[in-house]
C-alpha cells in the first residue's frame, strides 16, 4: 500500500510539468523515493535544508544556434526548491523557464 501512494504522488508530480505541490505535507523521505536523489541540497543556519531538483528537456529550435546543454535557445527547465524542517516538506518555490503557473 504505501508504495502505492508513492507511485500515485510520483504520477501527480510527473504530470503538466510537473507540479510539486503535492509533495507539501509529505515526508522527506516520501519526496526522495519519489523523485530520486535531488540535483542540490543545501543545509540552512536555523536547521531547515532545502533539496533543490532540476528538470530539464530540450526542444528544436530551428534555424539551429548554440548548445543543446541546457543553456541554448531550445532549453527548457524549472529548478523547484522544497524546505524541509524535521524531515517534513513544509514548502517549495521555482524558478525558470518551463515551470507550471
Amino acid at each position: 500500500m504505501r508504495r502505492l501512494l508513492f507511485a500515485g504522488l510520483f504520477v501527480l508530480a510527473a504530470c503538466d510539468g510537473p507540479d510539486m505541490d503535492v509533495f507539501v505535507g509529505h515526508s522527506e523521505s516520501t519526496l526522495r523515493e519519489s523523485l530520486g536523489a535531488p540535483t542540490t541540497v543545501v543545509q540552512m543556519p536555523e536547521g531547515a535544508r532545502v533539496l533543490s531538483y532540476r528538470f530539464d528537456r530540450q526542444y528544436a529550435a530551428l534555424p539551429a544556434s548554440g548548445p543543446l546543454d541546457g543553456t541554448g535557445p531550445g532549453a527548457l527547465f524549472c529548478t523547484t526548491n522544497f524546505m524541509i524542517r524535521d524531515g517534513m516538506v513544509i514548502g517549495l518555490s521555482r524558478f525558470g523557464t518551463d515551470c507550471p503557473a
